[in-house]
């Protein structure tokens, strides 16, 4: 598997579409809006329910798109970093318990995960800033979410999918401008 810190093996170079001297196909195909509205406070993370100190890797897709696999990777990482939690968005209570059991299962301190409820979208793209590492989704990446993590400031860990649904992450980093690594 092929990961990207902020970015996407997706180019204008690797398109091979020349659409004119001076034209450049788009570098994502979804449309963003620059006025979006980020709350001017941030919460503590005392208040967000995270540690005061440690790591924080966090992933506000949907619930239904992370996969046994992908979780897999995310409790080997809470396992190597310690003093870390993984902040999650928490669509539900069932699905909240049962990626506690998971990460139990995995032999991971279910404390670990750290459940974020729903808000407005200025009070969400705020309290990501208490991130440290967005943890995206495989095989259907963040979309709309991965805007906001950029437009957050946050650092964006995706891997490029075989199907468009997989590519969206590192197509919104690539037309972010991010840098691969």
């Amino acid at each position: 598997m092929t990961m990207f810190l902020r970015t996407s093996s997706f180019s204008r170079k690797s398109t091979g579409v020349l659409l004119g001297e001076n034209c450049l196909p788009p570098e994502s195909y979804q449309a963003n809006d620059s006025t979006r509205k980020v709350s001017e406070r941030v919460p503590t993370r005392a208040e967000a329910g995270l540690p005061e100190r440690g790591f924080v890797f966090c992933c506000f897709n949907n619930n239904y798109k992370i996969l046994p696999t992908m979780f897999d990777v995310w409790m080997r990482l809470l396992k190597d970093v310690s003093r870390s939690v993984l902040w999650v968005l928490q669509d539900n209570a069932a699905a909240g318990e049962n990626l506690r059991k998971e990460a139990q299962t995995r032999g991971v301190d279910p404390d670990r995960l750290v459940f974020a409820l729903r808000v407005g979208a200025p009070e969400y793209r705020a309290r990501c800033r208490l991130a440290d590492l967005f943890l995206d989704t495989l095989p259907y990446n963040g979309h709309g979410t991965t805007s906001d993590m950029l437009w957050a400031g946050l650092p964006v860990l995706t891997c490029a999918g075989s199907t468009f649904a997989g590519r969206v992450a590192g197509s919104c980093c690539t037309r972010w401008d991010c840098r691969s690594w």
